[in-house]
């Protein structure tokens, strides 16, 4: 119960912060480094959150208004996401031994498929997802694991993608707050 209202609290008491206080005493609070940890743990825990997806992205763009790096606060975001994904992936493929026999037909026809892509194309479609969403990558990640395509080449396009993302993030944050407010 507690802890599926985690991410709305964290998202209530985030939203609190940044209206109540700018960006910049924000970061002063948290201290420099642990602007960084923090990104880096909220990112992983958005990252293994399967059902309601914790908002990190308002933490690494408030961190980088704050003027925290932002191409280190993207990085971090991304290392934490990709540990967070990981968990996804291994859920998927250690589950796929509880897929009903009546679903398996479907997991293998999923499986031939994705190997029957090129691997470019594939790589270039999750390159382009990790760049241009920020929702959950889990529901792309766990039947990957079910259906046992190659964690690496699942894992490196995605955060690829992601690391772009992120980056993005944080520059937005950075430049997209002063052009905003005129600055």
């Amino acid at each position: 119960m507690w802890l599926s209202l985690l991410p709305v609290l964290l998202f209530a008491t985030w939203t609190f912060l940044i209206y109540q206080y700018p960006p910049g005493e924000i970061v002063d609070f948290f201290g420099t480094q642990n602007g960084y940890v923090a990104t880096l743990f909220l990112s992983f825990i958005g990252g293994i959150s399967i059902i309601v997806p914790i908002p990190f992205h308002l933490a690494l763009m408030t961190f980088a208004a704050g003027g925290l790096n932002p191409v280190l606060l993207g990085v971090m975001a991304t290392i934490g996401q990709a540990s967070g994904d990981s968990t996804s992936y291994l859920l998927g493929f250690s589950g796929r031994k509880l897929v009903s026999v009546s679903h398996f037909t479907s997991v293998e026809r999923f499986q031939k498929w994705c190997m029957g892509l090129s691997y470019w194309k594939f790589a270039g479609a999750l390159i382009t997802y990790g760049a241009i969403s920020p929702f959950s990558n889990d529901w792309l990640l766990i039947p990957m694991g079910i259906a046992h395509y190659p964690y690496r080449k699942v894992m490196v396009p995605l955060e690829i993608g992601n690391l772009i993302f992120n980056v993005g993030a944080g520059l937005l944050g950075t430049y997209g707050l002063a052009s905003i407010l005129g600055s």
